[in-house]
């Protein structure tokens, strides 16, 4: 079962195998679409008994993730999922608090020097 080398589905497409019997979708890119291969290749998962959970589902594919959970095909809620927008802005904040955070004795009492972009 290889969408892949089969054309079905895109390149792009990331997925994580975390066991024998559990995968994690970052993204799922059909060739075409709107023409089924996405759902597909979820239930032909699902026949194999294979776990799907999606990590950072992106805002504008919400509307296939929660299709897919109303009909049982992810086994985690896509609206309780942390979406890719929302992890990198998260992402962004923490790496800016970094920099911000590493004053030296030599700045002291001048205040965080702004990271050099």
């Amino acid at each position: 079962m290889d969408y892949v080398n089969e054309g079905k589905l895109d390149p792009q497409t990331h997925i994580e195998v975390l066991n024998d019997s559990e995968i994690s979708i970052v993204n799922i890119h059909s060739t075409k679409q709107r023409n089924g291969v996405g759902r597909a290749f979820l239930q032909a998962l699902k026949l194999m008994g294979v776990s799907v959970h999606v990590l950072h589902p992106m805002n504008d594919a919400m509307p296939f993730w929660r299709k897919m959970w109303d009909e049982g095909l992810i086994n985690d809620d896509p609206d309780q999922e942390t979406t890719w927008e929302s992890f990198l802005t998260g992402l962004e904040c923490q790496m800016s608090a970094d920099v911000w955070a590493g004053d030296d004795d030599d700045n002291a009492g001048q205040g965080p020097t702004p990271p050099v972009i």
